[in-house]
């Protein structure tokens, strides 16, 4: 009771709120503590797929020219949405360590703002993935032909060439299936008509491909293999992990906004609110009955309390 108004809490209504849980002050600010950790989490698996590239370009290099894919804009592209991403996950870090602090509930349509993004991020991480898996069949299925005709680029296109080469060289190895792919290709810079990348290391002095010993006769296609499936492998692993944090960041946010928001209208004096992912939901199934309540103030003595409707 207040020193000259009498209050009382009114029921407003009810709604099927989707997997209510009660949370108190405490209990708001643990869970904002737990999603700026999340965001903390996605900025570090963000800076470890900018560094697994950079530390493998060679890979990545390999895997963008089986595909027809520009190196210069992959480089651009990748790098910019990382930053953008780095950005964005720290701007919700910072607000939810804010939230942990302050307990403000004007903070929540910065989160709800945030959550939209969020949510955009989400599903395009999803694509991602699916995206990554569909490249890699695709890939693996026409590797081989794929490569035969870059090697038919290898006079005409410096970067096709100095790809080529450093493959050969680090890998000790000649062509896609052997160096009978380079057989009756024009301009190769030996005159034995192999391209000099292709020549054992162990033989000094110029190779022939009817010398035996003196040319890498293996292929090059199971190291193309190994070296782009570990590169998908790691980007894959680190996408799906993405996938999983925006999910929990999702969920959590959603829980925090809610029972944020009902706290400050029913202003309970523990700060005890129910927190929701779905306000009505139309399904039975882990739905409940949470009513809307408020306090609200009186002169004299409520005679009658305003129970709502169903």
């Amino acid at each position: 009771m207040l020193s000259s108004k009498w209050r009382s809490m009114q029921s407003i209504g009810y709604h099927e709120a989707f997997l209510p849980i009660k949370c108190s002050r405490s209990r708001r600010s643990s869970l904002a503590l737990v999603l700026s950790w999340l965001c903390t989490c996605q900025i570090t698996s963000h800076l470890i797929k900018i560094s697994a590239v950079l530390l493998d370009i060679f890979a990545v290099s390999v895997s963008l020219l089986l595909m027809d894919y520009s190196q210069d804009a992959f480089n651009v592209l990748s790098l910019t949405l990382s930053l953008l991403m780095i950005l964005f996950y720290g701007t919700g870090a910072a607000i939810f360590c804010h939230l942990f602090a302050e307990s403000e509930s004007s903070l929540c349509n910065m989160i709800k703002s945030w959550a939209i993004l969020l949510t955009i991020t989400f599903w395009g991480n999803i694509i991602m993935l699916l995206f990554l898996t569909v490249e890699w069949n695709n890939m693996i299925g026409t590797m081989e032909a794929t490569f035969q005709e870059k090697l038919k680029l290898y006079t005409k296109d410096q970067a096709v060439k100095s790809l080529v080469d450093g493959l050969q060289s680090r890998f000790q190895c000649c062509g896609a299936g052997g160096l009978s792919d380079w057989l009756g290709i024009p301009g190769m810079d030996s005159a034995a008509g192999l391209p000099l990348s292709c020549c054992a290391v162990s033989m000094p002095g110029s190779c022939n491909n009817t010398v035996s010993g003196t040319v890498n006769r293996r292929g090059c296609l199971p190291y193309i293999d190994d070296t782009a499936s570990d590169l998908y492998e790691v980007m894959g692993a680190i996408t799906l992990l993405q996938v999983c944090f925006d999910g929990l960041l999702l969920v959590l946010s959603r829980y925090l906004v809610s029972s944020t928001l009902n706290c400050q209208l029913s202003n309970d004096s523990h700060g005890e609110a129910y927190g929701y992912l779905v306000e009505n939901c139309p399904i039975g199934c882990c739905s409940r009955r949470v009513a809307r309540e408020v306090y609200l103030d009186y002169e004299t003595p409520p005679t009658e309390a305003y129970s709502g409707s169903d």
